[in-house]
């Protein structure tokens, strides 16, 4: 009897365990998240101008398990910036004047988590990006008026075209069992660090709380 109640004991911690388990089917969310850091901000202060407002830049992303250990999915960012007035030469002149932008970027990314099961419990990954980036920007007077006498911000900087990111090192850990948060360092046009906050998406049938 006590070798019954043993197995039996054996067999519902092993269920309880299977349970806990999240594989590749349960590795799906939607995130939002802010990076505080841009190349495109250093390459503006390179020509010389000053920042005078940056939002960060926003994401919105979607990520799909494949197989365990292995993500994909897409992602869409957006950030506004200013500039402050500087003196440029165009045009055999120097003219005064700045910069308003709003970047947009679309990824499709990579996701290498270092553990097969419970992804979300708290692991660490990898991730990498490669998308493409659109600038609308606009030089601007001193008044705040169109400034035809600067040259376009893509003739100064790389504003648009094929860009990438790497994430080495990120991590992400649960706060409830469909809620949580995410931190990732590296390099790229999404910045050095960005970090956010995740909704899981179920698709393994088991009910998330």
């Amino acid at each position: 009897m006590k070798q019954v109640c043993l197995f039996v004991c054996f067999l519902v911690g092993l269920g309880n365990m299977l349970l806990a388990q999240v594989h590749a089917y349960d590795n799906n969310h939607i995130g939002l998240s802010i990076a505080y850091y841009s190349p495109l901000i250093e390459d503006i202060k390179a020509e010389g101008f000053e920042i005078d407002e940056y939002s960060g830049a926003f994401g919105l992303d979607f990520t799909y398990g494949i197989v365990d250990r292995v993500a994909i999915g897409m992602q869409f960012n957006y950030s506004h910036l200013s500039t402050n007035l500087n003196t440029i030469a165009y045009n055999n002149g120097n003219h005064l004047g700045s910069y308003s932008a709003n970047v947009y970027q679309l990824w499709l990314k990579g996701d290498y988590h270092y553990s097969d099961d419970n992804f979300y419990r708290g692991t660490f990954y990898s991730s990498a990006a490669f998308g493409y980036m659109y600038t609308s920007a606009n030089g601007l007077t001193e008044a705040g008026f169109i400034n035809k006498n600067i040259p376009l911000l893509r003739e100064l900087v790389y504003t648009n075209g094929l860009v990438y990111q790497v994430y080495p090192i990120a991590y992400k850990g649960q706060i409830t069992q469909r809620f949580g948060g995410f931190l990732e360092l590296g390099y790229g046009y999404q910045g050095f660090a960005k970090m956010g906050l995740y909704l899981r998406i179920d698709r393994s049938g088991k009910k998330l709380i």
